[in-house]
């Protein structure tokens, strides 16, 4: 994505992440966002998308009722959020084989997308530890520069 692509806005993470949390059906949500904003540019539709895809991710391959974590925070010049499995029994559950080729067929082409949107927006998703938990998946942005125009109110 070009920085000076017209349907690049400034967006504050937090809500997006609690507008997914609608795709986590069975699921029991640990949604954790610090108070100030999480700041980053993208095109909101692009970045929904991201957050939707690994959301439905997660109400397919982990068990009805388990809880996911979503972990919001700013670390250095990057927005971080993470998902884990806090119910996990494995130290590499279903959640973090989003990108395993084995899983092909319950995340089909919705990691790819991902990745692709994550890279569209100079970023990154993969499967890491948080927290010295299971592993889970890691999506990591550039923030937004401090001197950046305010963000969108949408």
């Amino acid at each position: 994505m070009q920085k000076d692509d017209p349907a690049r806005h400034a967006h504050d993470l937090r809500p997006m992440l609690l507008g997914a949390a609608s795709h986590c059906e069975g699921l029991r949500l640990d949604i954790q966002v610090p108070d100030e904003p999480v700041p980053v540019l993208a095109v909101e539709t692009e970045l929904c998308e991201l957050l939707a895809q690994v959301a439905a991710h997660a109400a397919r391959v982990m068990r009805a009722g388990a809880r996911l974590q979503v972990s919001a925070r700013t670390e250095g010049r990057q927005a971080v959020v993470h998902w884990r499995d806090l119910d996990a029994a494995d130290v590499r559950p279903p959640l973090a084989m989003f990108f395993d080729s084995s899983l092909a067929a319950l995340s089909g082409a919705g990691a790819k997308v991902c990745a692709l949107i994550a890279a569209r927006h100079g970023g990154r998703i993969y499967p890491a530890p948080h927290a010295g938990g299971v592993l889970g998946l890691t999506l990591r942005l550039p923030l937004l520069p401090a001197n950046s125009p305010i963000m969108d109110k949408r």
